[in-house]
């Protein structure tokens, strides 16, 4: 081995210059690959960062813009709703326009219309406090009668802007936007519309005008422009951009005519965009007329037509190439001294041992540069005495220092003079530490020129120990200013998102948080750390509403605003405006959605409070008999009352308000001489400070008539200023007329008061006549209950309110309350054509719906529309303990406990009047109750008793009758409430017919019992079950046979229908027992048999509304079964026996098992009393085959 190295030696030594020249090849080729990787790769990693902070700059722009172009729409939508523009387009009339009249003439009339100056000057108003330049109003045909630029020569007014897209885009009713340069001013400008709404017709359009240099700030602030969504740049910081069309744009598509409206210009020249000739940068770009490479970041807002389109110019990526061949150079040269070095070692060294030392520290120092060239490749020397000094700097060192290497390379002390004084003395103690630590140095510091630029520099090196002590470090530095820039603006921004007032929160897709800023942390009580990757709608406890808006933003790209009730992390609520802003990637995927929330709180409770002071206000006023008005400091008319309108003759104060009111209502004394304005009484009050009270002048009416007044003038003060005057005044017409006519009527009187005691006397002989005839009708002197306390009150002489009380054959007690509309005579007779069923009805057994279902029909054939009558049936079963209601119009029934002081249950209103709906649609469904327990009252008023008690506080009559009643310490609760009444009526004037009705609910233990009232029903003879039936004597008097199937059963009251065949066939009144066994033995057949209804469902008071609910379900849903019913009467010893036979088509059941109780014994059950009290009654009672057939035998006396 040793003699082939020997041998190499030697080739080497005699063919130098070959290896030489080989090497060097080898090394220029490695060079031209070190420098094209090197500075790809920094150019590379500079437009990354480029590009990020890019996106950036383009996301806040975009939004700074959307912002400015959702205030503009919200202007025009916050003018479309202001009273004052309503009131301007409601008053104008489009087609009394001329068509001939240009737009310099509607302009001078339109400027001096007093009610389209108001509103110019309302519009003037929201400009200013919205930052608008123009906001305007145009009547439906595109004519701007109302502008707040009104008092500029140039301004809108007059104009037709009918032709323009957003004047047309608001009148189909959607909110407008354009771009366009403006028709009068000349000024190009972005117009948002909305359309103006009343009565469901639009009648004009309000518009917005945001001239577009106002968007100059956030373009400047970056090489940012703005297009249309034609594509042509209508803003930019480079204005050589302005109104030049992109790549792709769409204004060919515009006619000339149409680009000279919008534009006011027809040619556009085109941008050409290429791609930068570095294809390992695709990303880049370059305008064809500048041939500089730039980054270009595109935003489009949705909705809104515009492009921003954010540029980036790189310049240091034009001397990619030169630095690409310096560095190329600077290696071959250092290469080339590098291989002469070892070149001379290998001729010129005698040893084999120095020759490898020299080519290992020569490999090793490449190596250390190769690695280290991106930017300033250098070498720095820290001598033992602390001296330093850049053995190597690489010809960058010209623009990171400013200096030469030659200056220092020797003594470094140069570059240490143009540090910043903040930074030397950190950098020095880096360089130590790194030398005491032989670490890799590594630190960012800034560098201070003459001129006082500054700029940041990063330095990387790693050191080495020399022989001598020194430490050598190999490295390089690069200037990073513009990235520290970046930096700092991105510090800016995130403070600037913590400092605003309002809360910011990011959100994902889903909802989840991502970050948020001090102020959602101020509002949510929530820290970033606590409400991070939480879903923002479970932090405020909203349920799903903000997750369903946020599919709804992602799914439409566009941005929500609204309002809602929210809760803070104490549980406290809050009002909440919130805006959510969907973030769309250049996928067109939305990423993330940026929430901004803003506590409205105090407002929504301002708005609350202002809205209510101004309704009472309103309304109080509004009550006054007296005409009110106020005006302003200048006699303007700024309120007036419903008198008002009606003494003056207007029928809207929109005919009044806004306008001169001595002008108006007052310009002239009663003889017709002017009244100057100056010399008018109300008018010197604003001077005077003095209230006045004149009542020998006139008010004009609308129709030009005078109006003869007493009036009151009182000074408005505020802050010791007057604001304006409030006057007040009545009408004095029939006060003069009284005075005239008082001598002459005063001769009259005797002969008036003569005819007038005649009439009196016929009225009254009329007031019996009609007084005894309704009596007969309602029966209220024969009713002699037990159960029932009444008062009935007219309003006249006359009452529309009617109670009527009747006794069913098996001792129900049915109640009847009806209030006719109005009061009087005219109301009293409506209530005349329902009496008669009731009556009729009640005594044939029919139940409540079947009653109620004939009064409707009544109601509708006899009282002429629209008179209706609202009533109350109720039905009250002191033995079964149950209520039954219907209640249509009526205030509610209560039920009250036996002290009047709790309410147990309120049967309140679910129908409609009687006469309101045909017979054919009318709902006869009840309320029922079953009441168990103490003895109870129910409580039935008209709502003449509840209005009066509710007008005394505005609480319920109800709780304010039964409050009264507790503080008059009555024990009986009719007496009480019969005394709160009379007070009530004593005290203000009884405005309707009252009625009140008390009936008693008596307990279990207060009713006879059953047991004792069936004993009385039974006779002396033994019951007996024979094969045959009970005994029976001869052929039957008379027999009836009837089988009813589904479709009669649905149909048919039955039991009211067999009592009626039996009285008719008897030719007398049917027997209270016949009338109970009947209808037991249907009931059990029809709920049990053919309906299979089990007893078990009443077995509590509150299941019975249950019960009857499923029994209506399975009659209308019933389509087969039958019951067959045999009625025969035969004569017996004690008079006439009665044989009643029922037979159903259901199952059955078990009577054989069914154990034999008393009925007092089955009062604790809702179920199971049928069968006792039948077994009470009749003389005997035979089940049949499986229980579904069953024969009752019923002694009868003779009539």
């Amino acid at each position: 081995m040793k003699s082939a190295m020997e041998n190499a030696l030697n080739q080497s030594k005699k063919h130098p210059s070959i290896i030489a020249m080989g090497a060097l090849a080898m090394w220029i080729l490695l060079s031209m690959i070190i420098a094209d990787q090197v500075l790809t790769a920094q150019v590379e990693a500079q437009v990354d960062i480029e590009s990020v902070a890019l996106e950036k700059q383009a996301d806040t722009v975009t939004e700074a813009v959307r912002q400015n172009l959702k205030q503009l729409h919200g202007i025009a939508r916050v003018a479309a709703h202001d009273d004052v523009v309503l009131m301007a387009l409601a008053k104008h009339d489009v087609n009394s326009i001329p068509v001939a009249m240009s737009a310099e003439q509607r302009k001078n009339i339109w400027v001096k219309d007093p009610r389209l100056l108001a509103s110019s000057k309302q519009l003037a108003e929201i400009a200013e406090a919205l930052s608008a330049e123009v906001v305007y109003v145009m009547d439906a045909g595109g004519n701007c009668i109302a502008s707040s630029n009104f008092e500029k020569s140039d301004t809108f007014i007059g104009a037709n802007f009918a032709q323009r897209d957003y004047f047309k885009m608001a009148s189909n009713g959607k909110s407008g936007y354009q771009y366009a340069v403006g028709k009068v001013s000349n000024i190009p400008g972005l117009y948002f519309s909305f359309p103006v709404v009343r009565d469901g017709r639009i009648i004009g359009v309000v518009a917005a005008k945001l001239n577009v240099q106002n968007l100059s700030y956030w373009i400047n602030q970056s090489e940012a422009f703005v297009s249309d969504k034609y594509g042509v740049i209508i803003l930019a910081g480079d204005k050589t951009l302005e109104m030049r069309a992109l790549p792709g744009s769409s204004i060919s598509a515009l006619s000339e005519a149409e680009r000279l409206a919008r534009y006011r210009r027809s040619d556009f020249m085109r941008i050409e965009v290429g791609q930068w000739q570095n294809p390992a940068l695709p990303q880049l770009k370059y305008f064809a007329h500048e041939n500089m490479p730039l980054l270009i970041s595109n935003r489009y807002i949705d909705g809104e037509d515009i492009g921003i389109h954010v540029e980036k110019h790189l310049p240091a990526v034009v001397n990619f190439a030169r630095d690409r061949i310096r560095l190329f150079f600077i290696l071959v040269l250092l290469g080339i001294a590098i291989i002469a070095g070892i070149r001379f070692l290998i001729l010129f060294a005698g040893k084999r041992d120095a020759l490898k030392v020299v080519q290992r520290e020569a490999l090793e120092r490449l190596h250390q540069l190769v690695d280290r060239v991106p930017g300033m490749v250098y070498e720095y020397k820290l001598r033992p005495d602390g001296s330093s000094c850049f053995p190597f700097a690489s010809e960058a060192i010209r623009d990171i220092y400013r200096l030469s290497p030659e200056e220092v390379r020797d003594d470094a002390s140069k570059v240490f003079a143009i540090l910043h004084p903040d930074d030397a003395a950190g950098m020095l103690a880096s360089i130590q530490a790194s030398a005491h630590g032989l670490t890799v140095w590594r630190y960012e510091y800034r560098v201070r020129f003459e001129e006082g630029v500054e700029h940041w520099m990063l330095g990387n090196a790693l050191p080495e120990r020399q022989e001598d002590g020194s430490v050598l470090w190999h490295g390089f530095i690069t200037e990073i200013t513009e990235q520290k820039n970046i930096e700092t603006e991105l510090r800016l921004k995130d403070f600037a998102l913590n400092a605003t007032a309002n809360a910011v929160v990011i959100t994902d897709t889903d909802g989840r948080v991502e970050w948020g800023n001090k102020a959602f942390t101020a509002l949510s009580g929530y820290t970033l750390s606590e409400a991070g990757g939480e879903l923002l709608d479970e932090l405020d406890r909203s349920g799903t509403v903000f997750r369903e808006t946020l599919k709804q933003v992602i799914a439409s790209r566009e941005i929500w605003i609204g309002e809602h009730l929210n809760r803070d992390k104490e549980g406290s609520l809050y009002w909440e405006e919130m805006s959510i802003a969907p973030v769309v990637s250049d996928n067109d995927e939305v990423t993330h959605c940026v929430v901004a929330k803003q506590n409205i709180s105090e407002r929504k409770a301002m708005e609350r409070d202002l809205r209510k002071a101004k309704e009472e206000m309103q309304r109080l006023l509004d009550t006054m008999t007296e005409g009110a008005y106020a005006v302003d400091a200048l006699g303007n008319c700024i309120f007036v009352n419903r008198a008002f309108l009606e003494m003056l003759g207007y029928a809207d104060a929109s005919e009044v308000i806004g306008r001169k009111i001595h002008d108006l209502i007052h310009h002239a004394h009663a003889d017709g001489r002017p009244y100057p304005s100056e010399e008018c009484q109300i008018t010197l009050v604003r001077e005077t400070r003095q209230s006045v009270n004149v009542a020998n002048e006139v008010f004009w009416r609308k129709d030009g008539t005078a109006l003869p007044v007493e009036y009151w003038a009182r000074p408005m003060v505020m802050d010791g200023v007057v604001v304006g005057v409030m006057a007040t005044f009545i009408d004095i017409t029939q006060r003069m007329l009284a005075q005239q006519e008082q001598i002459r009527m005063s001769g009259q009187l005797l002969s008036q008061n003569r005819l007038l005691m005649d009439y009196q006397e016929h009225i009254k002989e009329e007031e019996t006549t009609a007084r005894d005839f309704i009596r007969q009708f309602s029966a209220l002197d024969k009713i002699n209950d037990p159960l029932v306390q009444f008062m009935l009150k007219p309003a006249e002489n006359f009452s529309g309110d009617m109670i009527a009380f009747a006794r069913t054959p098996d001792n129900r007690l049915h109640v009847l309350l009806a209030d006719s509309a109005g009061h009087g005579l005219t109301a009293a007779l409506a209530v005349i054509p329902i009496t008669q069923p009731f009556y009729q009805m009640t005594a044939k057994g029919f139940d409540i719906p079947a009653i109620a279902q004939e009064m409707n029909r009544r109601v509708r054939d006899y009282l002429p529309l629209p008179r209706y009558v609202a009533c109350m049936l109720l039905s009250l079963d002191t033995e079964a303990q149950t209520i039954q209601v219907w209640n249509g119009g009526c205030p509610a029934v209560l039920m009250l406990s036996q002290d009047g002081e709790t309410v147990l249950h309120r049967f309140q209103s679910k129908h409609l009047p009687m006469g309101v709906v045909k017979p054919e649609n009318f709902n006869a469904l009840v309320e029922h109750l079953n009441y168990e327990g103490g003895p109870s009252q129910l409580l039935i008023c008209t709502d003449g008793a509840t209005e009066m008690m509710s007008a005394h506080s505005g609480s319920d009559g109800y709780d304010e009758l039964l409050s009264k009643f507790k503080q008059c310490q009555k024990e009986n609760l009719f007496d009480g409430l019969v005394e709160v009444l009379g007070r009530e009526i004593f005290n203000k004037e009884q405005l309707d017919d009252i009625a009140m009705v008390v009936l008693q609910c008596p307990s279990e233990d207060e009713n006879p019992s059953m047991d004792q009232n069936i004993s009385s029903f039974e006779n002396d003879f033994q019951r007996e079950f024979i094969s045959s039936g009970y005994e029976q004597r001869g052929e039957p008097l008379w027999e009836c046979q009837i089988t009813l199937t589904a479709s009669q059963l649905k149909r048919l009251d039955v039991v009211p229908f067999l009592v009626s065949v039996t009285s008719q066939i008897d030719g007398e009144k049917t027997n209270s027992k016949v009338f109970l066994v009947l209808s037991e033995l249907f009931n059990n057949a029809l709920d049990h048999g053919v309906l299979k209804l089990s007893s078990a469902l009443k077995h509590q008071a509150e299941d019975m509304e249950a019960y009857y609910d499923e029994r209506e379900k399975r009659m209308e849903k019933l389509v087969q079964g039958k019951v067959e019913m045999h009625l025969e009467k035969f004569r017996s010893d004690a008079g006439y026996l009665m044989k009643i036979h029922f037979k159903d088509s259901g199952e059955g059941f078990d009577f054989a098992a069914l154990e034999k109780i008393s009925y007092s014994n089955a009062q604790k059950y809702r179920h199971g009393r049928g069968i006792p009290l039948l077994e009470g009654i009749c003389n005997a009672l035979q089940y049949l085959g499986n229980g579904s057939e069953v024969i009752a035998y019923l002694e009868l006396p003779v009539p």
